[in-house]
């Protein structure tokens, strides 16, 4: 990411896949997690996948 981002997900609904992208560091894809948080970012902050799948 170029712009003073410190995180992004990318959620793929169709493949239930979540694509990580943290500042500085290689992506990372999660396939159909029950849950997604980021601690050091988002602390206290949890997304149930069931919400969206």
């Amino acid at each position: 990411m170029q712009h003073p981002v410190k995180l992004g997900w990318l959620i793929d609904g169709k493949s239930h896949q979540i694509y990580i992208y943290p500042s500085q560091i290689e992506v990372k894809c999660l396939k159909n997690p029950i849950t997604v948080s980021d601690k050091p970012i988002l602390s206290g902050f949890q997304l149930q996948m069931n919400t969206i799948w």
